[in-house]
């Protein structure tokens, strides 16, 4: 990452700090950097962040997540879709992943893949999941006819 030279020590510091990490190379860390570059409107820099963090993340669900997150709100479903599809394969009990991917699907005008993710979502969700305000329209919206045919 780097031009720094970092010496190697005997083999059981090294799986030392391979097993636990020194904060600066701790993924959670660029997400906190993103989550503040976020909320001072640096979006570019937030989305830098929050690469480093994937690429660092032993379970890259959550930075993908919020990269997703920030993809969609500026109508990059594509990149959306990609990071939400990341957040599925590292989290595949989560029923938010599948839903988050179900919502890209529905964006990039699958709709056969958005009701198979959101049916997906269901059956992992709890009782009360479906009656999310965000949810409902969602449904709402995948069964509405298809408009402008």
């Amino acid at each position: 990452m780097n031009a720094r030279v970092n010496p190697l020590f005997y083999r059981y510091h090294e799986r030392a700090a391979f097993d636990r990490p020194p904060p600066v190379a701790m993924s959670e860390l660029y997400e906190l950097h993103a989550f503040h570059a976020m909320g001072r409107g640096e979006f570019a820099a937030a989305e830098a962040h929050l690469a480093l963090a994937i690429t660092l993340a032993r379970n890259p669900a959550s930075p993908a997540k919020q990269r997703g997150i920030l993809a969609a709100s500026q109508q990059r479903w594509p990149d959306a879709h990609r990071d939400f599809s990341t957040m599925v394969d590292h989290d595949p009990k989560n029923p938010d992943a599948w839903f988050m991917r179900a919502q890209s699907n529905l964006a990039l005008n699958q709709p056969a893949a958005a009701r198979s993710d959101f049916d997906h979502a269901r059956l992992l969700a709890a009782a009360d999941w479906s009656t999310r305000p965000d949810v409902a329209r969602f449904r709402n919206r995948l069964n509405a006819p298809p408009s402008g045919k």
